[in-house]
């Protein structure tokens, strides 16, 4: 093939390979986009007393809730409503799906603590809280929830948490014999004043 004939076929190749679908481009999973959100929200999530948001924040994390750094938090986040939005999660297994329903809960959370809950903008104590519950998790920091730390409250048996059988009111059918409504419960029936 001579050098004009494949100078005048290369346009026409480019081309094609521009018309082709794109099969080729890797689609972001889910994991990715968690993997980079919870990361992301390590930095980004104010700081609360409550024990059940707990993250593991970056080394030497201070939070930072200027003007500014919230106009930034706002175009990451709709940065990541995107990516959540560009994944098409149709025929995917139940487990993936709620994977996918969960990112996209813990992502719209973001956007109600900045736009409806604005406790930033709102609330002089959210300040108070930035500033002293980073100090209070560094003097303590909460105890890993470890299979040590369940063991030492463990959750009574089945037999000790309903003892159906011995409660006043309960079907006598539980118990082998008639109903509760077919027999007389003298024992917790209230009798006049005299």
């Amino acid at each position: 093939m001579s050098f004009s004939r494949m100078a005048m076929l290369a346009p026409l190749a480019v081309g094609l390979v521009l018309l082709l679908p794109a099969p080729l481009a890797r689609a972001e999973t889910i994991a990715e986009l968690a993997a980079d959100f919870w990361a992301w929200r390590a930095i980004y999530q104010p700081s609360s007393g409550d024990d059940i948001p707990r993250l593991e924040r970056p080394e030497g994390w201070t939070p930072d809730w200027r003007p500014e750094t919230v106009t930034r938090i706002r175009g990451e986040l709709m940065a990541f409503e995107s990516r959540h939005q560009a994944i098409d999660p149709t025929g995917w297994p139940v487990g993936r799906l709620n994977d996918y329903r969960l990112t996209g809960s813990a992502i719209a959370r973001v956007r109600w603590e900045l736009d409806h809950l604005a406790a930033w903008r709102r609330n002089p104590y959210f300040y108070i809280d930035q500033t002293i519950t980073p100090i209070f998790e560094a003097l303590l920091p909460p105890a890993p929830f470890t299979k040590e730390r369940v063991q030492t409250h463990p959750s009574p048996s089945p037999s000790k948490r309903c003892r159906r059988a011995r409660l006043p009111g309960t079907s006598r059918a539980h118990r082998g014999g008639q109903p509760a409504s077919s027999r007389r419960a003298s024992s917790w029936s209230r009798t006049p004043a005299s």
